[in-house]
């Protein structure tokens, strides 16, 4: 969905990763909901029927990564 949306919206300086956020780096199971966007959940959920595994970057490494992203904007952007 994330990628559909990135180019039906021509992003051309965003790029999607496939990882989730975590204090450790390593892989997990993502159960993906099958009519509900909002209710994945990570583990291993067989009644949802599609798992993927995701990987985890240190946050540390994900936190470095939005601030140095953060400081190419000189204002607030609010979507409301």
């Amino acid at each position: 969905m994330l990628i559909r949306n990135v180019e039906e919206n021509r992003l051309q300086t965003v790029t999607c990763i496939n990882e989730a956020v975590s204090g450790a780096r390593g892989r997990m199971p993502f159960s993906v909901h099958p009519t509900d966007p909002g209710g994945h959940s990570l583990g291993t959920r067989p009644e949802f029927g599609t798992v993927i595994e995701v990987q985890f970057p240190v946050a540390a490494a994900v936190r470095d990564a939005v601030r140095a992203f953060a400081t190419h904007f000189d204002a607030i952007i609010d979507h409301r």
